[in-house]
């Protein structure tokens, strides 16, 4: 299963800002990716720099596949071994390192989004009027045309008349959907139909080690092998400080677990998504999860129409062309976030530092942060590191600490990451690091570049 995390890590990272930009690490598994639901903001400016190219990873055409069959699908990300033999990216014209391209795997796609909706008579959101808004609105071919996923309907829904359980499990989960499916309460599966269900403020969804909701995780999707169908799951969080309300964040959360559901619902033969296959790809596997919508959940949520809400999708196009990679975008906001390179080089270079196992001493690894934007950034803007999932004590720090925890920077200014490796790591040990572009003001709006470490 993917899952995405909630607001609350964010603001854990964004306290940690104000002391230190240095952090530590341990994976929990199933559980990357970052916020839903940050704040609404808009960039300005003028002309600026751009980058273009893609990673190393390729892409082809979704096509017009569909879900029909698949095993359960695995936890998210995992570390421990260490990335395989495929080249490193390249760099651009102006030596930047390309914005990544989120490879088509192969895998089964649900190519028109057929929903139906399952909520208990206390949740936050209104799941069934939303469902049916969202698939009427021009968010879905905004964001999913380029992967051959466009709306479809609502099939049906179902609202369950008692409060919610105070705790469930995702077996549970599917058992309970199976349950509704074998009583005729809701339409059986079909091909590309999409199962969403949101529990209620007062249940936790436990999913073990660690990814437990409103905690760790915002929600997540998955399938149902012995039935065979594909589900998304949607928390009712408190609202974060500072942030939007829990009904906004509901909605951007629901358009989030919709759009990778469909672009990536088997995640034993995936489709859109990263993994552990090539330098290019482990960083953001590591960072912020492997998915079109973990890409973007940092960046400001988009307004579709009155009251209606989503989260912006990472677009391969515009990142191919060295635009804002997360659509739509809103008009007049400026991207702007670093492009990191291996000072030194090495075999997983430009992104990734391949560290010696067993080594007698610390290694620390630097690479160069360049700015970049498409647009001018009057004052620049802080960037800081963290630590997003290790299997050790890794540190990441960066030079240069402005007030808040971010070092400053602009476009075509530099600072240095450095990371280290503790003494005596042994080998099958990895680290994903997400440097986050914005300042303290920007609360839990910040736009996202990545790095990984391996010992080998």
């Amino acid at each position: 299963m993917r899952a995405l995390l909630v607001p609350a890590t964010l603001v854990a990272f964004a306290a940690a800002c104000g002391s230190s930009p240095t952090s530590t690490g341990t994976t929990t598994a199933g559980t990357s990716g970052a916020t839903t639901g940050a704040s609404s903001t808009t960039g300005s400016g003028s002309a600026g720099t751009t980058q273009g190219s893609t990673s190393g990873a390729t892409t082809s055409s979704g096509g017009t596949r569909t879900t029909t069959t698949g095993a359960t699908s695995t936890s998210g990300a995992t570390t421990g071994a260490a990335s395989s033999t495929t080249s490193s990216t390249s760099s651009t014209s102006g030596g930047l390192t390309p914005l990544p391209i989120v490879p088509d795997q192969g895998g089964p796609l649900l190519t028109t989004v057929n929903v139906v909706t399952v909520s208990f008579t206390n949740a936050q959101l209104d799941l069934k009027g939303f469902a049916d808004a969202i698939l009427a609105s021009t968010w879905f071919g905004e964001v999913g045309t380029e992967y051959g996923i466009q709306a479809g309907h609502r099939l049906g829904s179902y609202v369950f008349p008692d409060a919610g359980p105070t705790t469930v499990a995702d077996a549970e989960i599917q058992a309970f959907l199976e349950g509704l499916i074998d009583a005729g309460a809701v339409p059986g599966p079909a091909v590309n139909t999409l199962y969403a269900i949101q529990y209620p403020p007062e249940t936790s969804i436990n999913l073990g080690q660690g990814a437990v909701s409103c905690q760790t995780i915002g929600g997540y999707h998955s399938y149902d092998s012995a039935v065979g169908f594909t589900y998304a799951v949607i928390a009712n969080c408190p609202q974060s400080p500072g942030g939007p309300s829990p009904q906004t964040a509901d909605q951007v959360a629901v358009t989030h677990e919709m759009l990778e559901a469909a672009s990536d619902p088997l995640q034993s033969q995936p489709a859109y998504a990263f993994g552990f296959s090539s330098y290019a790809a482990l960083p953001w596997t590591l960072s912020v999860n492997s998915e079109i919508g973990d890409l973007c959940v940092l960046a400001p949520y988009v307004t579709v129409d009155a009251g209606l809400y989503a989260q912006r999708i990472w677009s391969n196009a515009a990142a191919d062309a060295g635009k804002d990679p997360c659509v739509p975008n809103p008009p007049g906001e400026i991207y702007y976030t670093v492009s990191p390179s291996l000072v030194g080089g090495g075999p997983g270079a430009p992104l990734v530092a391949v560290a010696q196992a067993n080594a007698a001493q610390a290694q620390t690894f630097d690479f160069l942060l360049t700015g970049w934007a498409t647009g001018a950034v009057p004052g620049g803007w802080g960037v800081a590191p963290m630590v997003a999932q290790s299997s050790f004590a890794v540190q990441a720090s960066i030079s240069n600490v402005a007030q808040g925890g971010f070092s400053p920077i602009g476009v075509g200014q530099t600072q240095t990451l450095s990371v280290t490796v503790p003494a005596n790591t042994a080998a099958g040990n990895a680290a994903g690091i997400s440097i986050y572009s914005g300042t303290p003001a920007s609360f839990m709006n910040f736009n996202v570049a990545a790095v990984a470490v391996v010992v080998q």
